[in-house]
């Protein structure tokens, strides 16, 4: 689908989630881009959740207002040297450095902070925090930290490349693992955090069609929801978001991880550790500045498979949109990822737009 957007942008691509803004002038008319990989396989019994509470000691904790897999929200100490003689201890204390975005209470079954050995983690809204840990009036490092990114980028995760999330998520006995690191969901919320980052340099929320009130509303997480909930009267930057799009009900469902079925349950685990890593800033962006993600047909594919073998800096008609459908980015370079999945007939679930260079070649392969 093909949006048709106005706005300016600087020549940058900033990777940060904060907003700002910077006068770089007017520019022309921009569209951007975007489908979602439907054509994924079904979801094999073997991958289906664990219902069993699995806590571990972390210096990382990622947490969603949709609830996270069982035990995932129990901060649980580690027997640290420097943490020995807890047990013994007259004063154990935890604090969140700001409780409006992680509230602390003791794990389910435990008096206090001190006989559980950790906390409950109690997220209130999204945000990056610090959990700082007091043994009988004396910090102790390393402090812990928790990340709650916006729910709708894990949302639009899950409707965009649910299958993709599950197939390539790290999980042992029906749990994702904490490092699981999914490189399609990677490069998709790259794109919403580079969106992001353009609309704080151009000072224009009119860019990607963005909603100035929710856009400004509480950011930088309003500014996430608003890139993906942005649309015109006729179409959606992102098309799960749309009530016509046969990925929406995914989309909604994802609001909570108990209102999914067994099969997406995992699927939006990834997506959970994903978003954390790309919105807390611990995540490099695999794309490298792109703003912009489709699925080729199968005679684009036919196209830029060849204009990739060659090196070709032109962008013939038939691989698909290019300068003429980003004028105010031109010249942009497509972008094929290795680690991103491809359907059975060799063509990429997702490609990707970005910036070119004088002198690249029009179509290029990130390792």
């Amino acid at each position: 689908m093909l949006v048709n957007l106005t706005g300016k942008v600087c020549r940058t691509l900033p990777l940060v989630i904060l907003l700002g803004a910077m006068a770089c002038g007017p520019l022309s008319p921009l569209r951007f881009l975007h489908s979602s990989a439907s054509e994924t396989e079904t979801t094999p019994d073997e991958l289906l959740p664990s219902t069993e509470p699995r806590i571990e000691a972390a210096e990382r904790y990622a947490l969603a207002l949709g609830g996270v897999a069982p035990g995932r929200d129990e901060l649980l100490l580690a027997e640290r040297p420097e943490l020995a003689n807890t047990t013994t201890a007259t004063d154990f204390r935890l604090f969140s450095s700001n409780p409006k975005v992680v509230g602390l209470l003791p794990r389910p079954g435990f008096a206090d902070f001190l006989q559980g050995r950790g906390a409950w983690l109690i997220p209130q809204r999204p945000g990056a925090v610090t959990i700082r840990i007091q043994l009988d009036g004396t910090e102790r490092d390393p402090s812990i930290a928790v990340t709650v990114p916006p729910q709708a980028v894990i949302q639009i995760l899950v409707a965009e490349a649910q299958n993709l999330l599950l197939h390539g998520a790290h999980q042992t006995a029906g749990h994702v693992e904490r490092d699981s690191r999914s490189p399609t969901g990677s490069a998709l919320a790259a794109v919403i955090r580079n969106r992001v980052g353009l609309i704080g340099s151009s000072g224009d929320p009119g860019l990607f069609v963005a909603d100035a009130e929710l856009l400004y509303a509480d950011p930088p997480a309003s500014a996430y929801e608003a890139v993906i909930t942005a649309h015109t009267a006729t179409s959606y930057q992102f098309s799960p978001v749309d009530p016509d799009d046969p990925n929406h009900e995914l989309y909604e469902h994802a609001e909570a991880r108990g209102f999914l079925s067994e099969e997406f349950q995992l699927a939006y685990d990834q997506a959970v550790l994903t978003a954390a890593a790309m919105y807390d800033g611990s995540a490099d962006d695999p794309t490298h500045g792109a703003f912009a993600f489709r699925s080729p047909t199968d005679e684009e594919w036919a196209c830029l498979n060849i204009l990739l073998v060659a090196h070709g800096d032109t962008l013939p008609a038939a691989c698909g949109p290019g300068d003429e459908d980003f004028p105010t980015l031109a010249p942009v370079q497509l972008v094929v990822m290795p680690d991103v999945p491809r359907y059975d007939d060799g063509r990429p679930t997702f490609i990707f737009y970005r910036m070119r260079a004088d002198n690249d070649p029009v179509i290029t392969e990130i390792p």
